[in-house]
């Protein structure tokens, strides 16, 4: 009964989209309908692979782009897409990161480098008009937005990294984990676990190899994590801190209570950082609290200005 249980759990969670973090081509048109908002997706080779990706705004305007974590894919930014203080000032891209979503669902790419060059054909296609580019990259897209700004520093203006994963050996590890590594258990569990479970036991050794990059960065950075993050620990801010040392602007931003995922719940914030990100490679005079999230009713008069 119990191998029959377990059977029955595996084949309903690697068929349940809810389980696999993704959604169709036609749920995402539909949600960015809802909103009044058109939405291009498609796909592009790179690398033997083949790449989901999606876009919405003019692309007479500035570019953003979108890297999620993991276990996710690109539908997990639908909400900051579509937020009232983005939606008409940006060029914003997302896509699944190898592995995830419509990118090789269950087929993992660990290297973090080359999952950098695999998202760089996204910002290859805007050479043309080449307005100002930020790279907002949670989670385990942290190092890889990161990466991206250090491999490619023509294509890339400036940097918002949430609860990224970018020290070494600083995250946790569940015990759990350990069964989605092996084949003999791991098809108990969704693919998608499995994935994350991959770049997780790669990733120490991942960022070890990128710990020289940082000195390479001559962007702004804003970071933005949760003091009741038990998934990445508070360490890596202390860890950017010291190693993004050369950079022209660093901003690490702490949020009381707030734990690990941010890209729903702490969407607002992440957008007004988008902003501050957007005066300080415009060249504009920073000035510190102006896009703070907790003055709601200054940041609705600042952000219509």
């Amino acid at each position: 009964m119990w191998i029959f249980y377990i059977i029955a759990l595996a084949i309903f969670s690697n068929g349940c989209a809810t389980l696999q973090f993704r959604s169709q081509d036609e749920d995402i048109s539909a949600f960015f309908k809802e909103k009044d908002q058109e939405i291009k997706i498609g796909y592009y080779e790179s690398h033997g692979r083949k790449i989901r990706y999606a876009s919405t705004g003019a692309d007479s305007l500035p570019t953003l782009l979108l890297i999620h974590g993991a276990p996710s894919s690109m539908s997990v930014f639908n909400q900051l897409m579509t937020h009232k203080h983005l939606a008409n000032k940006f060029q914003i891209f997302v896509m699944d990161r190898p592995g995830y979503g419509y990118s090789g669902f269950g087929d993992p790419v660990t290297s973090i480098q080359q999952q950098s060059d695999m998202i760089r054909p996204i910002l290859d296609s805007l050479r043309s008009c080449r307005n100002q580019v930020i790279v907002l990259g949670v989670s385990y897209g942290g190092p890889i937005a990161a990466r991206l700004a250090a491999d490619y520093p023509d294509l890339v203006d400036g940097l918002v990294l949430g609860a990224p994963a970018i020290a070494p050996g600083e995250e946790k590890v569940y015990l759990i984990s350990h069964l989605m590594r092996y084949s003999v258990t791991s098809w108990i569990f969704p693919k998608v676990l499995c994935v994350a479970t991959a770049e997780k036991f790669s990733h120490r050794k991942e960022l070890e190899g990128m710990q020289d990059i940082w000195a390479k960065l001559r962007k702004p950075i804003i970071y933005i994590q949760g003091e009741k993050d038990e998934l990445v620990y508070t360490t890596n801010a202390k860890y950017i801190e010291k190693k993004a040392n050369r950079v022209p602007f660093l901003k690490i931003l702490m949020i009381p209570e707030q734990p690990h995922f941010l890209a729903i719940p702490q969407k607002d914030l992440l957008a007004t950082s988008i902003l501050e990100m957007f005066d300080i490679i415009s060249g504009k005079e920073y000035i510190a609290g102006k896009y703070d999230y907790q003055k709601n009713e200054e940041e609705e008069e600042i952000l219509a200005n």
